[in-house]
């Protein structure tokens, strides 16, 4: 956008100015995604004293090309330019659907017992996958180097969550695993003062080396309403910190990165992030250990809720291939449990 009068408001990939930003109810974290929307410029204010900005309404602004009327009846090729959360929500949408021949072949392909929990609705595994791969990439050290402060520094993550929400979606990377990027889904359904455990078998390979290793969790669910309570949800699920030799915390192999670890907790999906390239040590048949429970917010909770979890660890290509081990010891584990 080299137009003299026009001024591009921020990066691709950055928070648009024209999205309302969070926090959401009780502080939940919102935005939860950040989708391609449609670049906009802006017009320069004539005079220095005025501070308002509009958006350039020109047909060689910067945009995404959508279907529109056309010129003549019955013309179905017409487009134009358009930006907005519409298009972002229809990209979303797009990436939803695409999500949903996944599932079906994971259902197609189980065996020995292993399959996708059948409690567990397609709605919450598409809701968890779609978050899954969010980063707040090279906008979340951006924002971070310009508004950190000596004052705000334990409360910037916070802060930020009210622009970047969990991150940029990636959709691309979920639909499959590689060598080096394995992704596990779990879930079920779990009643009040209720709990359960999920473990996620660590690769041998990756015990004594040394680079860039990355753990995600995604946890979604659905709450039961109470319109009489201003809490309203009667449901909240949770996951602690991943127990493993894969230490997590300050100055451990793995340090969150992304939202805030509370903002990520108060709405019904929790989504974490964890990296790091310090060496960690363990033995094969090591596991980590995801507990997630389950509690009563707004009034009493007497059903079960169903809840969908997502695991992806990824390594650096230096260390070497992870997915073959991490595939083999979850067959080998589930072939024990479904006939022990």
């Amino acid at each position: 956008m080299d137009w003299p009068h026009w001024l591009d408001p921020a990066p691709a990939g950055f928070p648009s100015p024209y999205n309302r930003h969070g926090p959401g109810y009780r502080r939940a974290l919102k935005p939860d995604l950040l989708a391609p929307g449609g670049r906009a410029a802006f017009r320069k204010p004539e005079l220095a004293s005025n501070q308002n900005l509009k958006i350039v309404d020109h047909p060689n602004a910067p945009g995404q090309y959508v279907a529109a009327p056309g010129a003549r009846s019955g013309d179905l090729n017409a487009i134009t330019k358009m930006v907005g959360t519409s298009n972002a929500t229809a990209l979303m949408s797009r990436a939803a659907a695409q999500l949903i021949p996944v599932l079906d072949e994971l259902r197609a392909s189980a065996s020995d017992g292993i399959s996708l929990p059948q409690e567990v609705p397609d709605a919450l595994w598409i809701k968890a996958l779609l978050v899954h791969r969010a980063r707040w990439g090279s906008a979340g050290g951006h924002y971070q180097q310009l508004f950190e402060t000596p004052e705000n520094k334990q409360q910037l993550k916070n802060q930020l969550g009210r622009f970047l929400g969990c991150g940029l979606v990636d959709s691309d990377p979920i639909r499959e695993c590689t060598a080096t990027r394995v992704t596990a889904l779990s879930g079920g359904s779990l009643s009040a003062e209720a709990g359960s455990l999920h473990r996620f078998p660590l690769p041998p390979s990756l015990s004594g080396k040394q680079g860039w290793r990355s753990l995600t969790v995604t946890l979604a669910w659905f709450s039961p309403i109470h319109t009489l309570n201003e809490r309203w949800r009667r449901a909240h699920l949770w996951f602690k910190s991943p127990d493993s030799k894969l230490k997590i915390g300050s100055k451990a192999q793995l340090e969150r990165s992304g939202a805030d670890y509370h903002a990520v907790q108060r709405g019904t999906l929790q989504h974490e992030v964890f990296e790091g390239e310090k060496v960690s040590a363990f033995v094969d048949g090591d596991t980590m250990t995801i507990h997630v429970s389950c509690r009563e917010d707004a009034g009493p909770l007497t059903e079960s809720i169903p809840y969908a979890l997502a695991v992806t660890l990824e390594v650096d290509p230096s260390i070497g291939e992870i997915y073959s081990e991490i595939r083999d010891r979850i067959e080998i584990r589930e072939r024990v449990v479904a006939t022990g």
